[in-house]
């Protein structure tokens, strides 16, 4: 797919709005989400890979969580065509999640989510 529906706001470094388009969103059976944006190694734009980066980060160190929230992981997946690989930069609220999937591979960050 080349597009997508589903997205979300964020603000830049200089607090213009833009939009993160979703490649995927994945929900578990235990209530979480991982949102997935995907890209190839090819067509990287540094400067707008970094802003996504910094402004999934930012969005869980100033949430305020209730008890209503669902557990939200955005992910940035890296598709190297060249040798077949697949790196991800995953951001969470570490302060309720405590386990560490940023170092994981692909398919034990999902178990890992799968089983919170």
């Amino acid at each position: 797919m080349t597009s997508s529906n589903v997205s979300a706001d964020y603000l830049d470094e200089n607090n213009t709005v833009r939009k993160s388009y979703f490649d995927f969103v994945i929900k578990f059976k235990n209530g979480a989400y991982l949102y997935i944006e995907s890209k190839s190694k090819k067509d990287i734009d540094k400067v707008k890979t970094n802003r996504l980066l910094n402004s999934y980060s930012d969005y869980f160190s100033e949430r305020e969580v209730t008890l209503f929230d669902y557990p939200i992981f955005i992910s940035l997946w890296t598709v190297d065509t060249d040798n077949g690989t697949i790196t991800h930069e995953t951001s969470y609220d570490e302060n309720i999640y405590k386990k560490n999937i940023k170092g994981l591979k692909i398919i034990d960050m999902i178990e890992t989510i799968a089983n919170l």
